[in-house]
């Protein structure tokens, strides 16, 4: 007799708790919480800075002639979704690159009209500058030719992060 009661008893406890779980009001407060659990991991999981200076500009080995195919590999657009006009690849290292903001001498530039520090490297990279072909061109259609050289890098650093390619230096 006792089983039977506790069963009707925990019988009750869950019909209770579906029935909470089924008032407007529970749901909305679960779809809420979901829609911010999914917040939450969609922003954990978005490119940060130093990630995408990685994709659009540090590759070990290229050739002038793989610009486009390279650029359209790793998904490379300008802020407008458009064809990127000029692109550069460092060839190298992450680990190099992070070493300029370790080692690299104060730069200074001017960006939007305001004085901005950035970085210039002591050594000469190999780089390979990627131009637009055609300025009227748009994804897919982007094709580009590269350029070798070998120059000093100036770069944006963050916390000893690379996080911006601001350009480079014969010099």
């Amino acid at each position: 007799m006792r089983s039977s009661l506790h069963r009707r008893h925990d019988q009750t406890k869950t019909t209770t708790a579906a029935a909470l779980l089924q008032t407007p009001k529970e749901i909305m407060r679960i779809q809420f919480a979901l829609l911010l659990l999914l917040s939450v991991l969609c922003i954990a999981a978005a490119e940060n800075d130093q990630d995408k200076f990685i994709r659009q500009h540090v590759i070990d080995e290229m050739e002038e002639g793989d610009c486009t195919t390279e650029i359209n590999r790793r998904n490379i657009k300008n802020k407008a979704g458009k064809c990127k006009e000029i692109n550069t690849f460092i060839l190298s290292t992450k680990s190099a690159i992070m070493a300029v903001c370790m080692k690299g001498e104060p730069y200074e530039v001017i960006v939007n009209k305001i004085l901005t520090s950035m970085t210039k490297s002591t050594t000469k990279f190999s780089i390979i500058e990627c131009k637009l072909k055609d300025q009227k061109a748009s994804p897919p259609k982007c094709q580009y030719v590269g350029t070798r050289g070998q120059r000093s890098i100036i770069i944006k650093c963050d916390k000893g992060h690379p996080v911006h390619y601001q350009g480079d230096s014969r010099l």
